[in-house]
């Protein structure tokens, strides 16, 4: 008979996630990839293209308040982007004053 393996982001080799990691986009990565579970902080604090990343260009994104939100969570324990470009989330919270 066949074994039924039940395969989930926490099974799945740290080779594959890479794989997954390199079709996303930076924000991606750590807006939504990071606090997830300490599995995949472990994976993308290892992953290179994040160990590069010292600048986030938030400037073509207009991530919302959850956005915000998320990338503040995010960078609370980062240790790798050292810049990121607040003049998007300056712009947004000038637009939504004015609604």
């Amino acid at each position: 008979m066949f074994d039924k393996t039940t395969m989930s982001l926490h099974t799945l080799p740290v080779e594959l996630v890479y794989r997954i990691l390199d079709y996303q986009t930076d924000l991606t990565i750590v807006i939504s990839m990071r606090n997830v579970c300490q599995r995949l902080n472990k994976i993308v604090d290892t992953y290179s293209r994040y160990q590069t990343l010292d600048t986030l260009d938030l400037f073509s994104y207009e991530i919302g308040d959850v956005g915000a939100q998320r990338l503040a969570g995010s960078l609370y324990n980062n240790t790798v982007i050292n810049y990121f470009f607040l003049l998007a989330i300056l712009l947004f919270l000038h637009r939504q004053s004015l609604r």
